[in-house]
């Protein structure tokens, strides 16, 4: 059995939020949640996740600022991130793509999408992260 992933999903609709921790959260992935960026920052000071879905458009800024943020820090260059949005805009997806986004999951998502996409980009399958019956 391989160990457990964690994930920090930073979205300020707390009903999106319910949502993904209800497709998410399993005995092999803990999923935080974190409404706003300050949040997550509280929360990245004491945990590595093995990834962060981000939604870009949060209070008091982005998800993109953010990230930025984050990247300026040595421990957080490589953390795999997958945004959530439902902003098209080309000079968002260009920004994202140049501070490391790995995959953008456009709003509203299909759970099977959701799961799909993030078991690729950390890498494991699916059935093993949300074993059992899909949503």
């Amino acid at each position: 059995m391989a160990d457990s992933v964690t994930i920090l999903c930073v979205e300020d609709d707390a009903d999106i939020g319910a949502l993904i921790r209800l497709l998410l959260n399993s005995e092999h992935c803990t999923l935080a949640l974190a409404g706003a960026a300050e949040d997550a920052l509280e929360f990245l000071r004491h945990t590595h996740p093995d990834l962060l879905l981000l939604d870009l458009m949060l209070p008091h800024g982005t998800g993109l600022d953010l990230l930025e943020e984050l990247r300026r820090e040595e421990r957080f260059r490589d953390l795999p991130v997958v945004v959530t949005t439902v902003m098209t805009d080309t000079a968002e997806r260009v920004r994202a793509r140049a501070l490391g986004v790995r995959h953008y999951v456009t709003k509203p998502f299909a759970p099977f999408e959701l799961r799909a996409t993030l078991s690729k980009v950390l890498g494991r399958p699916a059935e093993e992260l949300w074993p059992g019956p899909g949503p």
